[in-house]
């Protein structure tokens, strides 16, 4: 400012003449603060001064301001000795500008513009300057994590540049935070920087990546903690950070440039790991360490890292066949397939048969009928006879796909109907689309509980397709069923004789099977095994170490471990085995299974061999024992408790009767037939009790109650619960069959007409049911066909109950009408029935779906009181059946509904 002033001085004499005296004044502003104001005195002629005055005011007039700030130029405005820095710079290029700070990240740079001939600059070179002779260092480090000595060296270096000549003038420097700013002459930075870098090295802790496998990481979690902690430990001082976490998290450690090198080195030379791995099967082992894992890793621990997984494999474990005959597992297998020619094989405890012979004369619980073919359906629906055809006939116009009928006139139980369609133009869907046939009929049994099923071929007739991939789609889906059930299924392919070609496909790819068993006709007695799925438990183990011993001798700890949880006995000599029944094998191999114990069983040396957990082999020679004894005893005493029904008084002369349970039952008629005296007993509500047979009494504390003994008819349906009462009423359960299927029937026609059913009994009436099995045994011999329908018959509460006990009354016929004859009406539609069937006054309706014979039918009118000479049956010629005989219909179900 001095040299200003003075060449100010210097330029208004030498011009004008005239002389110049710059004086400087203190002001306080209130507003503005402290200023200093500068006043000119010009003295001489006065033309000279007004001259003088017009050259200050063009000189004034061309000032001009460069703005420096953090924003544009970046932080070494920030740096509080950089004003003095660029001041000094001005000065020493002879530069008339004047640098100031406006604020603490703002400068200003005041200067004449080059319109100024005596004074004035190129603004230019104020920015080349500033720019290009000086250059900004910016140092990041956190001093949080440095060391104290490293702050020490640190602190020194800025005093020792503070205290140099040049400070202020060619370098300066400022800290914020974990930055440090150099500002200064470019090549005096540069070294400057170079210094602090180095320093900074040598202290502050950065970032090493280090690549560490999970496998590396979690030996040292697990075996290497103790070493990496020493690690830690000693480089805790020079501010480092080697923690597990640091290096599962970030995959880097922390630590001074310098040593990177030496710490990585160490860390590499402690997860420096070797690997073994190694498979135990044995269930008891898996259950060992589910129940006790820290036996496994106790043997490892600061030794391996030990990583384990459990995978389940199936394998099928071999049972032997029985060597005694069973009497009803023979007379089943005589009934569920009628052919001259089959083979089959065993899959677990279920089976495949293939056999040529007629669909419709199957024994079987269910026969499954390609329902979009339309031979073969209408072959079914004929023989079925019309109430299988007017259920099926109901359920297509409902549009539904899958179809489950009454087996009509069959001799199975249920007949399902499934749409199969194939396409010889695309044979690659024709695995799905077969396996989806095939799977929908054989769950549909399962969830229904049968136990047997007859499927016929499909796409080998008019389609053409080739049977040897329709016997492998069909059968391959068949096996995978099988296999995935522990249920029993036996499956038959039941092909026409015309078609020997298909056989022989469907045959051929059965003995591809590798199931191990052998192949089995009509005549032959090859021994035969059945196979039970096992699912087999491999622990698969991991070791990592960090040598070879180590692991051999962890290893060897572990399947010491593992041999010791097998335990193995070997029954001999035991005779009882050859009284065993297939199904008493099979029983005995599923329990030893689900306990993880393999059976095997030797008739030749009538010994069985246990394998297994320790405590598992001896409940399965218990349980062989027990067995023994309970399935020996409990066939004698099925045997000859079959047919026979025992009950007890409910209150001593009440005449109200109740059952024993099923066990009782047996175990009282075992005694009866051995003539015991008396038979003591606790019954199901744990009451001590006593039959005297002489008196047949049951006698508990004083209390005295009449029993009674009852042979069951044999001629009575197989659904019905066994019953020493004349007329029973059983509710029935809505997830039954039976339940769905009378449900379905009633609500074909009945949409709108109800809100829910109540209940669905079913009625066992074994005086009537007699009298209505034997008028059907003589229409059989009068008719080539049986025509037995399901029909319905609504009437109010009170008649349902008579109905029930007394039968379908004729004396009441004509109380709603004669228009088809005087006898007992029927519809095949519920709806019609609906309006007879009245509501009490809870607002309940009644109405039965009854069997009825209709034989020989023929058109009724109200005269008549008997069917014309001939007939059994009146009918409208469409939907209403009116009989005649009181054995003429059975009520097989009462609907209560709302």
């Amino acid at each position: 400012m001095d040299k200003f002033e003075e060449r100010l001085q210097e330029h208004l004499k030498e011009i004008c003449n005239v002389n110049i005296i710059i004086e400087r004044h203190a002001v306080n502003d209130k507003v503005k603060g402290d200023k200093t104001r500068i006043r000119i005195k010009l003295t001489g002629e006065m033309n000279d001064v007004e001259s003088a005055l017009n050259d200050l005011s063009n000189l004034f007039s061309s000032l001009r301001t460069r703005e420096f700030n953090d924003k544009t130029d970046g932080n070494w405005t920030k740096i509080e000795e950089v004003v003095d820095l660029i001041q000094h710079h001005f000065a020493l290029i002879n530069l008339h500008a004047l640098c100031q700070r406006i604020s603490p990240t703002c400068l200003h740079v005041y200067f004449f513009d080059v319109t100024n001939p005596q004074f004035g600059i190129d603004e230019q070179k104020i920015d080349d300057i500033i720019n290009n002779q000086f250059s900004l260092a910016t140092i990041i480090h956190n001093q949080r994590l440095a060391s104290a000595k490293f702050i020490k060296e640190w602190t020194d270096l800025e005093e020792k540049i503070r205290k140099q000549d040049n400070y202020k003038k060619d370098i300066c420097f400022s800290r914020e935070a974990d930055s440090f700013y150099l500002f200064g002459l470019t090549k005096l930075v540069k070294e400057l920087r170079q210094t602090f870098e180095q320093l900074k090295n040598k202290y502050i802790p950065q970032a090493c990546k280090i690549s560490l496998s999970d496998k590396q990481l979690n030996f040292l979690r697990y075996v290497a903690k103790t070493n990496l902690n020493k690690i830690e430990k000693q480089y805790k001082g020079d501010g480092c950070d080697i923690s597990l976490t640091r290096l599962e998290q970030h995959g880097h450690f922390l630590a001074p440039v310098d040593m990177h090198s030496r710490i990585k080195d160490t860390l590499e030379a402690l997860v420096q790991i070797a690997e073994t791995k190694f498979e135990i099967r044995s269930n008891g082992f898996e259950n060992l360490i589910n129940q006790e894992p820290k036996r496994l890793f106790s043997l490892v621990k600061a030794k391996c890292y030990l990583v384990k997984n459990v995978r389940t494999q199936r394998s099928h474990i071999s049972v032997p066949k029985a060597q005694a005959a069973d009497p009803e597992d023979a007379a089943q297998a005589s009934q569920s397939t009628h052919n001259a020619n089959a083979t089959s094989i065993n899959i677990g405890k279920s089976a495949i048969t293939i056999a040529s012979g007629d669909l419709t004369a199957q024994k079987v619980d269910v026969i499954v009928v390609c329902s979009t073919s339309e031979i073969l359906c209408r072959a079914i629906l004929t023989a079925a006879g019309p109430q299988v055809k007017a259920e099926y006939g109901v359920s297509q116009a409902a549009g539904q796909q899958h179809t489950a009928t009454s087996n009509g006139l069959l001799p199975c139980k249920e007949i399902l109907f499934i749409p199969w369609r194939g396409d010889q133009s695309d044979l690659s869907s024709l695995k799905k689309t077969l396996g989806e046939f095939v799977s929908t009929a054989i769950k549909y049994a399962f969830e229904n509980g049968r136990t047997s099923l007859a499927f016929p071929s499909v796409g080998c007739g008019k389609l053409g397709f080739d049977p040897s991939i329709i016997a492998q789609h069909m059968i391959d889906e068949t096996e995978a069923q099988l296999i995935s059930s522990k249920s029993t299924m036996n499956v038959s392919f039941i092909l026409v004789q015309e078609q020997q070609n298909v056989y022989d496909a469907f045959v051929k790819y059965l003995n591809t099977i590798q199931t191990n068993v052998a192949q089995q006709s009509p005549k032959s007695k090859t021994s035969q095994h059945l196979k039970i799925p096992y699912d087999e438990k491999i622990i698969e183990i991991t070791l990592i170490g960090s040598n070879n011993a180590q692991l051999d001798q962890c290893k060897n700890d572990i399947l010491e471990l593992a041999n010791a949880c097998l335990f193995k006995t070997r029954l001999t000599d035991k005779q009882d085995m050859m009284d065993w029944s297939q199904n008493t094998i099979s029983t005995y191999y599923d329990h030893c299974l689900k306990q993880h114990v393999i059976p095997t069983l030797n008739f030749n040396t009538l010994s069985i061999e246990l394998v297994g957990p320790k405590d598992a082999v001896r409940e399965a020679e218990k349980h062989f024992y027990e067995l023994t004894t309970e399935t020996l005893k409990a066939a004698r005493i099925h045997a000859v408790s079959r047919g026979i029904i025992w009950s007890v008084e409910v209150t001593p002369n009440s005449d109200t009767w109740e059952q024993y349970s099923f066990k009782l039952n047996g175990l009282i008629e075992d005694a009866y037939l051995k003539k015991l005296v008396n038979y003591d007993f606790v019954n199901d509500k744990q009451e001590r009790c006593r039959i005297v047979f002489s008196n047949m009494e049951e006698f508990h504390g004083t209390d005295v109650r009449r029993i009674r003994r009852k042979v069951v008819d044999s001629l009575l349906p197989d659904t019905w619960e066994p019953s020493d009462q004349n007329c029973k009423r059983v509710v029935l359960q809505s997830s039954s069959k039976e339940y769905r299927d009378v449900s379905q029937q009633f609500a074909a026609t009945m949409r709108g007409q109800y809100t829910q059913i109540v209940k669905i009994e079913r009625i066992q009436n074994e005086r009537w049911f007699k009298q209505y099995a034997a008028h059907r045994d003589d229409f059989k011999q009068r008719y080539k066909t049986l025509d037995e329908r399901l029909l319905f018959h609504g009437c109010d509460g009170t008649s349902a109950n008579k109905i029930a006990q007394e039968c379908f009354n004729r004396s009441f016929a004509g109380v709603h009408g004669v228009a088809y004859g005087c006898g007992v009406y029927f519809h095949s539609h519920a709806n019609y029935s609906h309006s007879y069937a009245k509501p009490d006054i809870s607002g309940q309706r009644t109405m039965f779906l009854a069997r009825v014979l209709i034989g020989k039918t023929c058109r009724g009118n109200q005269g008549m009181k008997t069917p014309l000479p001939g007939h059994d049956t009146t009918t409208d010629g469409q939907h209403i059946f009116v009989i005649y005989h009181d054995a003429g219909a059975y009520a097989d179900h009462l609907i209560t509904y709302q």
